[in-house]
């Protein structure tokens, strides 16, 4: 089975047609099971190995990819939240177009690089919730049978996600004008 979320998308993408690259930090093994059930599905995957300390090395670890496959259409950033800006900006800047898992960005000013990162590639760039498309689909269902009025006519809703995260201390950013 999948290692998670972004394994996922990647599986998906893959038996659209797509060429997969599974990018792993430390985890080889994860990675490789992932490339083994996107092959399993007739896809075409292969898993690499990069530490992607800063946007250089990001943009060097998609050159190599682009050399290989010629070129890479859509980069599907499923990392650890840290790293999705620097990977999307350097997934931009080699020309792709980038599909980001969420959180998107842990700063106002980090918000504003992809901004400009898009505008000036003039790529798409898209930021998704898994969440409402994953697991068998059950959120929508549960969104369709709330519309349909399958509940009654007003129904009361309690939500739980599990817990919040944990991160920081951060520096405090002022309030951009306008």
């Amino acid at each position: 089975a999948s290692q998670g979320i972004g394994a996922g998308i990647a599986l998906r993408m893959a038996e659209a047609g797509a060429t997969t690259v599974v990018h792993y930090r430390s985890n080889e093994a994860g990675a490789n099971a992932v490339v083994d059930e996107i092959r399993a599905a007739n896809g075409e995957a292969i898993a690499l190995g990069a530490r992607l300390e800063d946007e250089s090395a990001t943009k060097a670890f998609i050159d190599q990819i682009n050399h290989k496959y010629k070129s890479i259409d859509v980069l599907v950033v499923g990392t650890p939240d840290h790293w999705h800006v620097p990977i999307a900006i350097a997934a931009l800047r080699a020309g792709a177009h980038v599909y980001s898992e969420k959180p998107l960005t842990l700063t106002i000013e980090e918000g504003k690089q992809i901004c400009q990162a898009v505008k000036a590639t003039g790529k798409v760039f898209q930021v998704g919730t898994q969440q409402r498309s994953e697991y068998g689909k059950r959120f929508l269902t549960a969104v369709a049978m709330v519309r349909l009025g399958m509940l009654g006519g007003n129904p009361r809703v309690n939500l739980a996600i599990g817990a919040a995260p944990t991160g920081g201390p951060f520096d405090a950013t002022p309030v951009p004008e306008g």
